[in-house]
Parts: C-alpha cells; sequence; structure tokens
C-alpha cells in the first residue's frame, strides 16, 4: 500500500507498506531482519508469538516547482508538465511492491506508466499498440516466465516501426560490468541500478524523452 502525505512547500512525503499474515518475528530478531541474507532461524517457525508483520519506510520527494495561490503560472513550467504529462512509459516488472513504488514515484514527475507483469507480457503488450503508443521502456531484467533480456531482443527482432528505435531501459540490482555488457548486447540502449535512485533515474529518462533544443 502507498499514501502521500503532505510534505511542505517544497517536498511530498510517500509511505509505503507492507503487510503479510505469517507468524511474525520476536523482539530479538527485530535487528537482523534487514542485514542481507538473514531470515529467522527456521526451527522457531509457529514459535513465534503475534500474528503477522508489517515494514513501512517513507520516501520524500522534491518537488520542482512550487506554485503559490493567485501567482500565475510560468510559461516554461507549463510547457515541462505537458511534455512529461505526453510521455508513456511501459514498465516490466513482476515484484508488486517494486511496480507500485515506480509507478508512483514516476507519476510524481507526471510520467504515464503502464505495467506489464513479465518479459512475456511487454512483449505482447507493446507490440499490440500502436507505433509511438510507448515512448520508452523500463525492463527489469529478473523476471519469470520470459527475463528482460529475452524480451528486449523480442521487441527489436520483431520488425514493428519503432520496435529498434524505442528507448529501453534495465533495470537490475546487478551493476557489474558484465551485467551492463549482457543489458546492451541484447538491445538495451542503458542500464539503470534497483532500488530506484528516483533523481538519477529521472535524469536517465530525460535523456532519451526530452526533445533536443535548438
Amino acid at each position: 500500500m502507498a499514501e502521500e502525505k503532505s510534505g511542505g512547500k517544497e517536498q511530498a512525503e510517500f509511505t509505503f507498506r507492507v503487510k503479510d499474515s505469517g507468524c511474525g518475528i520476536s523482539a530479538e530478531n527485530l535487528e537482523v531482519i534487514f542485514d542481507a541474507f538473514e531470515q529467522v532461524d527456521g526451527d522457531n517457525t509457529g514459535k513465534v508469538p503475534g500474528t503477522g508483520s508489517e515494514f513501512y519506510f517513507t520516501v520524500p520527494i522534491k518537488l520542482s516547482e512550487c506554485q503559490m495561490p493567485g501567482e500565475p503560472v510560468k510559461p516554461e513550467v507549463i510547457r515541462s508538465a505537458e511534455m512529461l504529462s505526453e510521455k508513456r512509459i511501459l514498465l516490466a516488472e513482476d515484484n508488486d511492491l517494486n511496480a507500485e513504488i515506480a509507478q508512483t514515484l514516476l507519476g510524481s514527475y507526471n510520467y504515464q506508466v503502464e505495467r506489464m507483469k513479465n518479459g512475456k507480457e511487454a512483449v505482447k503488450g507493446y507490440l499490440q499498440k500502436p507505433e509511438g503508443y510507448y515512448d520508452l521502456i523500463l525492463m527489469d531484467i529478473q523476471m519469470p516466465v520470459m527475463d528482460g533480456l529475452a524480451a528486449a531482443r523480442k521487441i527489436r527482432k520483431s520488425g514493428k516501426p519503432g520496435a529498434r528505435e524505442i528507448p529501453i531501459i534495465a533495470m537490475s540490482a546487478n551493476a557489474f560490468k558484465e551485467d551492463v555488457e549482457r543489458s546492451l548486447n541484447a538491445g538495451m540502449n542503458a542500464h539503470t541500478t534497483k532500488p530506484i535512485e528516483i533523481e538519477k533515474l529521472v535524469a536517465l529518462l530525460d535523456t532519451y524523452l526530452t526533445e533536443t533544443k535548438e
């Protein structure tokens, strides 16, 4: 679940919550659950008091433009908002929480984001839409049914007008040189890391989506 909270005139705050209905987590295990590769001892499963767990975090987002009531809206602000609102992104992401975070954060920058749950859905969704419907594809690498690398190759080789030109950006928790090379060899334009760093991602999107300024 995601909810927006007012953070003042210069920023907004988004809180993301995840709940489960499991056996809960004992107090002595709370300090290690966020360590990499850690989990509650399997021998204690079913013996931990309580029902379910809830995790949440809050992300502050800077507002790029703050308009006071009664102030005239600057023409360049209108143009910027209109340009972003016309940009449609196909997001291929199998994880529901990651997808919701990406859609919320990118939505705060006025991007239109349509999510597909795996590479096969992404290929099908892209090919079914008319030429130029999507401006850019954000492609997670590790997905079930069809991974992002295979999906990118299919889109590039589909023969659909515009399929060889549309920007495709890989998203992966792995950012080693060989991972970036695999993404580029599959036809991706760029490779970005997860979890999303929204300001860096928006700057990258701007590289491919903003019209060339004379």
